[in-house]
């Protein structure tokens, strides 16, 4: 069974939208949708964004994994 994506999570949580939640961190809603799917990688600096915009740790939106990696 597949777990919740932890940032559609989050933005349900918070009852935003993906595209004002993308407004806010200052990305288009295509880039934050490509990456709320693991299409495409966020850079660190963007992760932060995100974090704190939907008010959670880096490493609970993005995996221990992906946060293995990058280093």
């Amino acid at each position: 069974m597949p777990t919740a994506n932890p940032i559609k999570v989050a933005i349900a949580e918070l009852g935003r939208t993906q595209r004002e939640i993308a407004a806010e961190v200052g990305i288009d809603e295509f880039q934050l949708s490509r990456i709320v799917n693991r299409r495409r990688h966020a850079s660190d600096d963007l992760k932060a964004r995100l974090a704190q915009v939907l008010r959670r740790k880096v490493e609970d939106l993005f995996g221990e994994q992906e946060m293995k990696a990058a280093a």
